[in-house]
């Protein structure tokens, strides 16, 4: 970028001149290891801590004393690009394509078994679960993490 100076000498205006400077701002930042798709959940594998360049960068990055355990990408990161807060999300208790705890109660009585997970959900949130056996999806609640309930 260019910055214009001005010059003066004895109290009197010269000129202005046109200065390019470039500015470089360092510092730690979570850095994508290799390229990441969107969805997926941060681990070790795929950021590393370590210093970058963060000038220039959409959004504030994410410190390297901020915890990436529970989030996941909003959308793809690239090798070597650096994380900021634009590109995640907390990981929902239920993710598409995970299996998941599927319980049903009925007085005292207690039935429970595997499914699968059509869609994200949080806690109270209604999501369809696809059972093994069962030849179309059902409607379950999120009752906690990798867990769903049928209610009458």
């Amino acid at each position: 970028m260019q910055v214009p100076v001005d010059i003066w000498t004895g109290g009197t205006f010269a000129r202005s001149v046109p200065v390019a400077v470039q500015v470089v701002v360092t510092g730690r930042a979570w850095v994508a290891r290799r390229d990441v798709r969107a969805q997926q959940r941060l681990d070790d594998d795929t950021l590393e801590l370590r210093d970058a360049e963060l000038a220039g960068l959409p959004a504030a990055p994410l410190s390297g004393d901020v915890t990436t355990a529970g989030l996941r990408l909003r959308r793809p990161l690239l090798a070597g690009q650096v994380l900021t807060a634009s590109h995640v999300e907390a990981e929902p208790l239920v993710t598409r394509g995970q299996r998941v705890r599927l319980r049903s109660r009925s007085g005292a009585i207690s039935l429970e078994t595997s499914a699968e997970a059509l869609q994200d959900g949080e806690q109270g949130q209604q999501v369809l679960v696809r059972v093994p056996a069962a030849a179309e999806p059902v409607s379950a609640w999120v009752t906690g993490m990798n867990q769903v309930e049928l209610k009458p």
